[in-house]
């Protein structure tokens, strides 16, 4: 009777993965099942019982192009050899032996190997164990053929499980029990039987013309570049949201999926986490929250927990709590998501916020937590040992206090994709499947020492990063700010990623060089709008202005006009006859004088002053003074 809990099916799918990490052959009966599996793992076939095991040999007899198969079974039979087993009663030879030397064996194994250090490392609770040793019965095939050296497979696996979580004396015990089972069974590589599988990866434009990052045609030729990009933007417009919109949803939450032990090579410095932050840009209802969602349906990854925004301090409270006096991890990866701007600002702008500066952190996974004097309190989060991801909506007119802090890189770590898409079909194209995304199965191996993995980049990425670090220094040229590049370089192997390689090649590179133009064209066309907003804003303000001083002067001309007025009848009454321009003129002060003439005239049509002229002079009286 099964000593495992759940039902059959659950036990019928972790043993057909056991049996895949093994390497038994799919035609393998249930008596040669037992057979292997007892000289593998003794005692693993009695937690098994006879129903489970005939259910795992039918689901093993899938075609290759079963979606359900196990992605480490696909990718190594695509490649064009076959693991032979010992032979068994039931089992046969199959193709031509291939030798050790010969790059196909290279190429089958060292595919193998890096696939297989991923299940360790990933390995959940209550099969850890069983699967460290599958990989490492597996290995000491590979060893005892002369396919692998024993010392650096067993490192390698000692530090993938420590990452799954099993303890040392458990890790040392089942690798040495699986290497030496392992031994006792030389592996033997054949060519499989079958037709040339290989792709042939669609033409591309020559290396000239990909410089050109402007452009319809650009953009084309980029949705055009791989299949899984065009997919995503046929998902996207049959959602009708805007492909680059999903496309920055998607390429963050890929990296979610990743561990944080995962990093990119220190080029200059230090080794940098692939933390990556999304801005969607759009005006309110425009559609954020709908590429989110159509995202999330168009490309299949494992469950993303996902946190609102909170306080500085509430960063660390994503990953860890304390428990009395320990602190406790309840999550390695968290995508944080604002749906408004305004929120992340009215929490930045609080009396004493941190947290600003502690996203300008998490982007590099630097430590987090703060140095209470009360250890109690504190909650400290090591390096490198979370992942944090961001998609924040962004309204263009509320963007200034983003864009405020370019001085300390906070605009320069976002990704500003638009959620408008100018070219939308006017009848949506129909909506593919979802795309599965399996993850790399080759992976570099894992530094002994710090205990992270990082990704190979290509020349032309060190060389455009490292030519643009020396001009910062020498002051030479316009030297592109490095968070702008290291924002690229993140993308890239995001892109690497969604194509199931831990690398960044000169296409991802290039691919990356469009998403950071298209950034940078929405960055500057959000930064035009709030120049112009602001232009507007100026002149309506002058133009009030103007108007208010306009009716200011014209109330202060009205009473100095009126102040003469009365100057002027009383010097006339004063007079008792006529009086010449000139001499009443002269009676005002100089700065009355200039009123002189509106003044007269409006005495005269109010009938209080009499004006004679003559070819000689113009002189005035008041009427009062004639009756």
């Amino acid at each position: 009777m099964s000593q495992h809990s759940g039902d059959n099916a659950t036990q019928a799918t972790q043993l057909a993965r056991l049996l895949d990490l093994y390497g038994v052959p799919d035609g393998a009966s249930e008596q040669a099942i037992r057979k292997i599996l007892e000289k593998i793992n003794p005692g693993l076939t009695a937690e098994y019982d006879t129903e489970v095991v005939a259910e795992v040999i039918a689901r093993r007899q899938v075609s290759i192009d079963d979606p359900n198969e196990h992605s480490l079974k696909r990718m190594l039979r695509s490649i064009g050899a076959i693991e032979a087993e010992p032979p068994t009663p039931d089992s046969h030879d199959v193709g031509e032996p291939v030798e050790h030397d010969d790059p196909r064996a290279q190429k089958y194994v060292q595919t193998a190997y890096y696939a297989l250090l991923s299940e360790v490392e990933h390995a959940t609770e209550g099969v850890r164990n069983h699967t460290l040793n599958a990989v490492s019965y597996r290995f000491g095939r590979f060893v005892a053929a002369g396919l692998l050296n024993e010392h650096d497979a067993r490192q390698q696996l000692e530090a993938c499980a420590r990452i799954s979580g099993l303890g040392e004396r458990e890790i040392t015990r089942t690798v040495k029990s699986g290497l030496t089972a392992g031994k006792k069974s030389p592996i033997t590589l054949r060519l499989r039987p079958q037709a040339d599988t290989t792709v042939i990866p669609p033409q591309r434009s020559s290396s000239a013309s990909r410089t050109d990052e402007g452009g319809e045609d650009a953009e084309e030729e980029f949705w055009q570049a791989r299949p899984v990009l065009a997919h995503i933007r046929q998902f996207a417009r049959a959602r009708r949201v805007a492909p680059w919109a999903v496309l920055g949803c998607v390429l963050v939450r890929v990296v979610m999926a990743l561990s944080p032990r995962t990093v990119l090579p220190p080029l200059i410095g230090r080794s940098v986490s692939l933390n990556l932050y999304i801005g969607l840009v759009g005006r309110s209802g425009d559609g954020k929250g709908a590429a989110e969602g159509a995202a999330a349906d168009a490309v299949v990854l494992p469950p993303i927990e996902t946190a609102g925004p909170g306080s500085g301090e509430g960063i660390a409270h994503l990953f860890a709590h304390r428990n009395k006096q320990e602190v406790v991890r309840h999550a390695e990866s968290v995508l944080f998501t604002a749906p408004e701007i305004d929120t992340l600002t009215a929490l930045s702008e609080r009396r004493g916020a941190t947290l600003r500066g502690e996203l300008r952190k998490a982007w590099f996974a630097e430590p987090l937590g703060f140095s209470y004097a009360d250890p109690a309190k504190r909650l400290p989060i090591e390096a490198h040992s979370y992942r944090l991801g961001a998609i924040v909506g962004i309204q263009p007119a509320r963007a200034g206090d983003l864009l405020a802090g370019a001085d300390a890189g906070d605009p320069q770590r976002f990704v500003w994709l638009p959620v408008l898409d100018p070219a939308m079909p006017q009848t949506p194209p129909t909506e593919p499947p979802a795309w599965k995304w399996t993850g790399p199965l080759k992976w570099q191996a894992l530094d002994a020492v710090s205990g992270q993995r990082a990704i190979e980049v290509c020349d032309a990425a060190r060389h455009e990063i490292d030519r643009n670090h020396r001009a910062r220094h020498v002051g030479e040229g316009e030297a592109i700010d490095s968070h702008s590049l290291l924002c690229r370089l993140k993308i890239a192997a995001a892109l690497g990623f969604l194509d199931g390689r831990a690398e960044v090649n000169a296409d991802d590179w290039w691919l990356a060089g469009m998403v950071a133009a298209k950034s940078d064209q929405t960055r500057t066309e959000v930064i035009d709008a709030l120049r112009h907003d602001a232009a507007q804003r100026n002149e309506q303000r002058a133009h009030a202005e103007g108007v208010r001083e306009v009716i200011r002067v014209e109330h202060v001309e009205q009473a100095a006009v009126q102040r003469v007025c009365r100057l002027l009848r009383r010097k006339l009454r004063e007079a008792h006859d006529w009086m010449p321009h000139a001499q009443l003129r002269r009676r005002l002060a100089s700065r009355d004088r200039e009123h002189f003439e509106v003044a007269v005239e409006n005495l005269f049509d109010a009938g209080q002053v009499e004006i004679e002229t003559t070819s000689e002079v113009t002189r005035y009286r008041s009427i009062e003074e004639t009756t």
